[in-house]
């Protein structure tokens, strides 16, 4: 994880408690490669210098910008963000997907089933659709259950890549976390993500 992904992690959630984690996410990702330019003027305006520019004070800064952005209430966010209102949960997700062997990002599960990597729309159709067809049909495989990728180690196939066994189902809990579509939903899909 690289060294400001916590608290982008952190305003993401707190631009979710105002009911933007998407727009925020989004916008995180399309501006992660000006992230490091943009701390740097920050500490600069701030009459920091350049180490600073790397401090968790200078990154807050640079999020509750974004976030002022997206018409947040930027004095709900900076209260959030410095009280650490949402840093557990960060680490508890971060912690939660290196249980379960996720060793990169982005990792996603389909109904438990893992997905590795940054996949098209298209991988993520063809998944949803082969699960709706099972629900439909009644006839979704038995999937081996498992609860972390150091069970199967040992047996798995030097080609197969790292990480959670695509061939397994994991009993994975959204909780409290952001999500888009219907409770209901026949088919969700679960994203560990580090903005990097």
């Amino acid at each position: 994880m690289h060294f400001w992904a916590q608290v982008a992690a952190e305003a993401a959630m707190a631009a979710g408690a105002q009911g933007k984690f998407a727009e925020m996410d989004h916008l995180i990702f399309s501006k992660q490669g000006e992230i490091p330019r943009l701390m740097q003027a920050k500490a600069e305006a701030m009459g920091k210098s350049a180490v600073e520019s790397r401090s968790e004070e200078i990154q807050r800064e640079v999020f509750i910008d974004l976030a002022a952005g997206l018409g947040l209430e930027t004095q709900r966010v900076r209260s959030e963000m410095e009280g650490g209102a949402h840093k557990d949960r960060v680490k508890r997700e971060a912690a939660e997907a290196a249980a379960l062997g996720v060793n990169g990002t982005p990792a996603s599960f389909v109904n438990g089933r893992y997905l590795s990597g940054a996949l098209p729309f298209e991988a993520f159709k063809a998944e949803v659709e082969k699960e709706l067809s099972w629900a439909r049909d009644g006839n979704r495989p038995a999937f081996a259950r498992g609860t972390n990728v150091s069970q199967l180690r040992a047996s798995q196939a030097a080609a197969r890549p790292a990480g959670p066994d695509p061939a397994k189902v994991y009993d994975l809990k959204a909780g409290g976390a952001p999500f888009h579509g219907p409770a209901e939903a026949k088919v969700t899909i679960l994203h560990y993500l580090d903005y990097q």
